[in-house]
């Protein structure tokens, strides 16, 4: 499991860099919706990685996306599985 967890996080870091070269229509478009399909992912493992995935897109999005953002990673940081709370706490306030 603990190598599972690594290529994720490995894999969320890099679509993070590719979202620092994306322009605001497509992360809108393409990035945000798979943010929210991870985040809400019925096994940890999905919502554990998509917490990398917040910071870079974060200050290239509207206000109003910024609110939803905002809620998705609250919940990330309520979430009943320690891995999920812990992947939040490491990328709480990165950018």
């Amino acid at each position: 499991m603990v190598h599972l967890l690594i290529v994720l996080m490995t894999a969320a870091e890099s679509i993070a860099k590719i979202a620092e070269v994306l322009s605001t229509p497509q992360i809108e478009e393409f990035y945000i919706p798979l943010l929210k399909r991870l985040s809400q992912g019925k096994w940890f493992t999905s919502r554990t990685s998509s917490a990398a995935l917040y910071p870079p897109v974060y200050s290239k999005v509207l206000w109003s996306i910024q609110e939803d953002l905002q809620k998705g990673f609250a919940t990330l940081g309520a979430d009943d599985t320690p891995m999920v709370r812990r992947a939040a706490a490491k990328w709480l306030g990165v950018q």
